[in-house]
């Protein structure tokens, strides 16, 4: 499976779901991912797959990426696009649109300055009243 992380032209990382191993679209190399699971259902036409986050938000070690932009506190969305699946490619053509296959949306919540105040107050509160326990 071929995913566009960002919004710039191109699919980013690719996937080979069964054999848990991550690689870049155009490129040799593969990198086991082991955190990639699947199950298929009893009856072989179905394929649940599950990947990682972290797999999606962030350089993945021993891959060279091309120039991709990664999620950041000022934009903590991803969009993945899905470009290939299965052999199926759908990666060109105006016919399939921008997001191809079809695209996820991934939000990733950065905590505001006023949940880190709230903590650290709470936590000074914690501090104080052991040490006046002591």
């Amino acid at each position: 499976m071929y995913f566009d992380i960002d919004n710039n032209p191109g699919s980013d990382i690719g996937f080979e779901i069964t054999n848990q191993r991550a690689f870049i679209p155009g490129t040799t190399g593969y990198v086991a991912t082991p955190s990639l699971s699947y199950l298929v259902s009893g009856d072989g036409n179905v394929i649940e797959f599950s990947i990682p986050n972290e797999l999606l938000v962030g350089p993945i070690a021993g891959l060279t990426y091309n120039a991709v932009t990664y999620p950041s506190a000022g934009d903590p969305t991803v969009v993945l696009r899905l470009s290939q699946s299965f052999g199926y490619s759908v990666a060109g053509g105006a016919g399939y649109g921008p997001n191809r296959l079809g695209a996820v949306d991934l939000v990733f919540d950065v905590p505001e300055p006023a949940t880190w105040l709230l903590l650290a107050t709470g936590a000074l509160g914690l501090a104080a009243r052991r040490r006046r326990a002591a």
